[in-house]
């Protein structure tokens, strides 16, 4: 995952886990 890239190694696997709710997090994130 390129967005991976702005988290740690465990928050990448959260990503993949949850899915669309890390996934929204970090881009509101980029966004700010």
């Amino acid at each position: 995952y390129s967005r991976g890239r702005f988290l740690q190694d465990g928050d990448v696997v959260e990503v993949e886990v949850d899915g669309l709710g890390k996934i929204e997090n970090t881009i509101s994130f980029e966004k700010k």
